[in-house]
């Protein structure tokens, strides 16, 4: 019976009843407790002296590097898992070294370091993994050689990918990537059809837009202009600014080569305006002011070369030597004989082994030729003939297409 003084608590139906060692007096229950504990920590030393210490160290370890990974911080996983295979295991889980090797690497190609993330897909590539990391390092180690140029070993590892895990989500990423290895090795009728085939696969949203471009790339290769020139003109008006900066500069340049130089000098100047932080502005400047000069528009082509010329000197570009002495024949096609002698004169100084220098000397005997003879002084004989005709279109065209 219940101990004198002690009555259940009737008030709170849910309160459980009085357990029986709560009916105890104080010194009998702390007596109870105490045996109960020490079996339990007998219990857990004999359960802790017979687990290996390496298996709880070596588990713990490569969780923590997992959930390092998870969480997107890509540079303290890929020390956490260096720091796990650096030292001898003894896991619980017999793939587990395996497993880290993998996103070790996977870690590495987030970095961006391809080179040491491709030396672990490699080693991995006939690892006994599950059929989904065995498709994730055979795609790696293709998008990895890609990036590094390796493109044979891209190309075949790709294409065996998307034969042998067609169905797997990451075939629309190795679709574009096999399309621009294909351009890049110069088969242009296969990139087309390769890019075609990424486009009607499904290609991943960010690589439509690429492959859209990479596609008119190679239409125009193969001499398919106005394909080429349709295609670029969409993307400009309709594509991301990434990709819209790159069709606007790639369909002014196609205007240039195609000798429709009123719409180059167009399209050139709607890029110059709509992207005027791009790193091409200086080229684009510079190719604007060509085209004006092979339209013989002298002297709308010296305001834009005057603009050219210190954007080519801020950037170091090979250009800026070919811009003096274009300016300088527009120059002295304007009479400003002063302001052109003075930049052959730089162009002969200051890189001599330019293959304009011959050019630039010749143009400096026919200006001397020119204020000889408005000074009422004979000319000689070898500047007479050495005084180039008034420049044409056809021959200006010649001379800017050696750049």
């Amino acid at each position: 019976g219940l101990l004198p003084g002690k009555e259940v608590n009737r008030s709170h139906p849910s309160v459980p009843p009085t357990s029986r060692m709560a009916r105890m007096p104080t010194c009998f229950r702390l007596i109870r407790l105490l045996r109960w504990r020490k079996v339990i920590g007998v219990l857990l030393v004999v359960i802790v002296c017979h687990a290996p210490p390496s298996v709880r160290a070596d588990d713990l370890n490569f969780e923590a590097a997992a959930q390092l990974y998870h969480r997107g911080k890509w540079r303290a996983a890929s020390e956490a898992f260096q720091a796990y295979l650096s030292e001898p295991t003894q896991s619980s889980v017999p793939t587990q070294r395996l497993e880290a090797e993998f996103y070790l690497a996977e870690s590495l190609v987030q970095l961006g370091e391809y080179r040491a993330a491709h030396a672990r897909f490699v080693r991995l590539a006939d690892a006994s993994l599950s059929s989904r990391m065995q498709a994730r390092i055979q795609f790696r180690r293709g998008e990895t050689a890609y990036f590094l140029k390796l493109d044979p070993e891209a190309t075949r590892t790709l294409t065996h990918f998307v034969a042998q895990f067609p169905d797997d989500a990451l075939v629309g990423y190795a679709l574009p990537y096999l399309a621009d290895l294909a351009k890049r090795a110069g088969e242009y009728q296969q990139a087309v059809t390769r890019y075609e085939a990424a486009l009607a696969h499904g290609a991943p949203e960010a690589s439509v837009e690429d492959c859209r471009f990479g596609w008119a790339e190679c239409r125009y290769r193969l001499g398919e202009v106005d394909e080429a020139r349709r295609e670029f003109a969409r993307l400009s008006q309709e594509a991301s600014p990434r990709v819209a900066c790159t069709a606007h500069y790639a369909l002014a340049m196609l205007e240039y080569h195609e000798g429709q130089h009123e719409a180059a000098v167009a399209r050139f100047r709607e890029f110059r305006e709509a992207f005027p932080q791009d790193a091409r502005q200086p080229r684009a400047a510079y190719m604007q002011a060509i085209s004006l000069f092979a339209l013989e528009q002298f002297s709308e082509a010296n305001e834009v070369f005057a603009a050219a010329e210190p954007l080519l000197a801020a950037a170091q570009s090979t250009l800026e030597t070919d811009c003096w002495f274009f300016y300088a024949k527009s120059l002295q096609a304007c009479e400003y004989q002063d302001q052109a002698r003075w930049r052959y004169q730089r162009l002969i100084e200051q890189a001599p082994q330019h293959r304009l220098v011959a050019a630039a000397r010749r143009e400096l005997v026919a200006i001397a030729a020119s204020t000889s003879e408005s000074a009422d002084e004979p000319a000689s004989a070898e500047a007479a003939l050495l005084t180039p005709a008034a420049p044409t279109s056809a021959k200006v065209i010649r001379e800017a297409d050696q750049l």
